[in-house]
């Protein structure tokens, strides 16, 4: 349990902490810094309340049985390769409250299987959901813009893809090898 003082998690706090298993973030906490909990292998669940506004680069990287993290409303920032390598992880929800996801965000998490991205969102950075490769629908607010380079590359399971409306731009590699793709609707203000 995390004091009720805290107002951050500092870096590196629970580094490689291989027994801990969860974990309770008080509402006091507003930012999780960098590489807090990476690499603590045994993790298995984490809620983040609506209090934390900055989840810092690399914060759960290498969390490999990580299968459950709810983010609440209020979360705006989730920085690079903030869940890359949380290879147990089953599904996302991004709040409205999430302005922004970092590159490699969710990369390498391979049993993924559903994304759901909120309406403050309006870039999909390079490689967030990269070889994230039993990922099979994902739906997308209407206010993304941009889908960067490699932003869904080798999601070879991905069968369902919901285009918001706003969508102008879609980067290089942004879909490929998603061998399951059948069909996707691109939007009329498409720009390349």
């Amino acid at each position: 349990m995390i004091p009720t003082t805290w107002t951050s998690i500092p870096y590196k706090a629970f580094y490689n902490c291989s027994g801990l298993q969860s974990v309770t973030i008080p509402d006091s906490v507003t930012e999780i810094g960098e590489r807090a909990f990476k690499d603590c292998k045994n993790l298995q669940s984490v809620a983040i309340p609506g209090s934390v506004k900055n989840i810092s680069n690399e914060a759960f990287r290498g969390c490999n049985k990580l299968v459950n993290v709810t983010f609440e409303n209020g979360v705006e920032r989730i920085g690079d390769e903030a869940f890359e390598l949380c290879k147990s992880l089953q599904s996302v929800t991004l709040p409205d409250s999430v302005t922004r996801l970092g590159k490699w965000a969710f990369r390498y998490c391979y049993n993924l299987q559903s994304v759901a991205i909120g309406e403050g969102l309006k870039e999909i950075w390079r490689g967030s959901f990269q070889d994230c490769r039993s990922l099979e629908s994902v739906t997308m607010g209407d206010n993304v813009t941009t889908i960067h380079n490699a932003a869904f590359q080798k999601c070879y399971s991905l069968n369902e893809f919901s285009l918001g409306k706003s969508v102008k731009l879609i980067g290089e590699d942004a879909f490929l090898a998603c061998l399951q793709l059948q069909s996707i609707e691109l939007p009329n203000g498409l720009l390349e």
